[in-house]
């Protein structure tokens, strides 16, 4: 309890005020203030909520239309017209049935002209059908003329190198493209030149190597056709310390996105959801966990740049690895037996030996422990710090960026969540993080929209509903719902 007291001695009133309710800031918030304000409240669960609506995306011959997702919302049907009272429909979006998704690319139409969109929500277990969405109007663009560019973030964010990523849509002309890159809004360095056309939105990627560790740099996209020039918007990242733990996402299909890994309870299957960010992308159904025992984690144990699966069995206390090739198991190895009354709970890279290492805990005593790894042979381990009575270790990452794994922590009857800052196995100090709605739980914790931060990945065992919220340290900045797991399903990792 010491440690717990040390913990509210570092809270500020700032972050104690911050917990409730996030403030939006920006419009792009929305989704996160339903998700902590409004979608979560009880009245949610007697009602069908009607999805809010946006359009991006748009091109000469389509668009994107997107909503919100509804707690409880099995099926969307959409609306696409060019009138706005919905008199008559383009052909094939009248009440169209898009399944339980949340988005949707409208094609097929025609350049230069007015659309309009709506949307509404079926909820199966109350057996109700929201209303209709907001009205968006969209009007496509002229068939051909300057390019549109959409910014996005870097990824791959490394020491000395990144990743840089936009979207453009040439607009029917041949377009150069090219990033420019700096210390400052000045740039100065330039990546080289890609050659794109068509009238689709295309993504524009380029990776930057010979930047200096620990480095605030500046980019932004140009693109150029016969119609004009169109630079995207300033974006900036930090470079990682030349030293310090390997970043490890939970990315088993290579795509530099971060993955969910479900299992089955009932049948012990594993499956792999691949995302970008919040998105759904698809899945691959993995290995069968054998019986009497658990998936725990997920980490590149044998150094392949491919994350494996770490099991533990609670009956022997037998740990053990399975080497994983996207979702092919690739063989596997015992690990170390841990001692009675100890289970292996979390994974995480301790001791700057870029291997990781196993996280133990005590039920009876809160007691932690790290356990440092060679792949799969115990090398030594040290204490860690107790647990404060009701807090559970909910995940394991850098939040700090001090190149050193954090314990997050959270407390399922007061829905707080805190994040313990670590120097290898000592507790240097903590603060208090947001707290959760009613009905959901911190089950993990990756960096999802590749902005280089650990976000916090929540689950709602009711609605099976997940959700990312975007974390700044221990600062919530925005979040946004995931895709629902199917019945009998539960989330493994991260």
């Amino acid at each position: 309890m010491k440690q717990f007291v040390h913990l509210k001695s570092t809270i500020t009133p700032s972050a104690r005020g911050a917990m409730r309710c996030p403030p939006l800031g920006r419009v792009f918030l929305f989704v996160a203030h339903l998700l902590a304000c409004v979608a979560l409240a009880p009245v949610a669960q007697a009602v069908c909520v009607r999805p809010g609506d946006w359009a991006t995306y748009v091109a000469s011959y389509s668009f994107t239309a997107n909503w919100s997702s509804v707690n409880g919302a099995t099926v969307y049907r959409l609306d696409v017209s060019t009138s706005s009272s919905f008199s008559t429909y383009v052909p094939g979006y009248q009440n169209l049935n898009v399944g339980n998704v949340t988005s949707r690319s409208v094609t097929g139409l025609n350049p230069s002209t007015a659309y309009y969109f709506r949307v509404r929500a079926y909820c199966n277990r109350i057996r109700k059908t929201s209303g209709n969405s907001n009205t968006v109007p969209v009007t496509t663009l002229s068939p051909t003329g300057p390019p549109v560019v959409i910014t996005n973030r870097a990824t791959y964010i490394a020491s000395y190198s990144a990743r840089l990523e936009n979207t453009v849509d040439p607009h029917g002309l041949t377009t150069t493209v090219y990033f420019q890159y700096g210390t400052s809004t000045s740039y100065g360095l330039t990546t080289a030149i890609q050659s794109k056309t068509g009238d689709t939105y295309q993504n524009v990627v380029a990776t930057i190597g010979g930047l200096t560790a620990n480095t605030t740099y500046h980019f932004r996209i140009v693109a150029t056709n016969s119609a004009g020039t169109r630079y995207g918007a300033d974006q900036t990242f930090t470079t990682l310390s030349a030293t310090g733990p390997p970043v490890v996402p939970f990315d088993f299909n290579g795509d530099g996105k971060t993955d969910y890994v479900l299992q089955n309870v009932s049948t012990r299957q594993t499956a792999l959801w691949y995302l970008n960010n919040n998105t759904f992308l698809g899945g691959a159904s993995g290995p069968t966990i054998p019986a009497g025992w658990s998936l725990v984690d997920v980490a590149d144990f044998n150094g392949d740049g491919k994350p494996d699966y770490a099991l533990f069995n609670p009956i022997t206390r037998q740990t053990a690895t399975w080497y994983m090739n996207n979702n092919a198991s690739a063989g596997s190895a015992g690990g170390p037996t841990l001692p009675s009354g100890w289970s292996l709970v979390a994974t995480g890279y301790f001791n700057n030996d870029s291997k990781p290492d196993y996280v133990l805990y005590n039920a009876s005593t809160r007691q932690t422990a790290i356990w440092y790894l060679n792949n799969n042979v115990l090398a030594g381990g040290v204490v860690g710090p107790t647990l404060p009575v009701g807090w559970r270790l909910a995940g394991v990452a850098d939040f700090n960026g001090d190149g050193y794994p954090d314990y997050l922590l959270f407390n399922s009857s007061t829905r707080q969540t805190a994040i313990w800052y670590l120097n290898n196995n000592v507790l240097s100090s903590g603060l208090y993080g947001p707290t959760l709605p009613v009905g959901w739980t911190v089950v993990g914790v990756a960096d999802f929209n590749g902005d280089g931060k650990p976000d916090y990945l929540l689950y709602n065992a009711s609605t099976r509903q997940t959700a990312l919220w975007y974390m700044h340290n221990n600062v919530f900045a925005g979040g946004v719902f995931g895709p629902t797991l199917p019945g009998g399903w539960s989330l493994a990792a991260p």
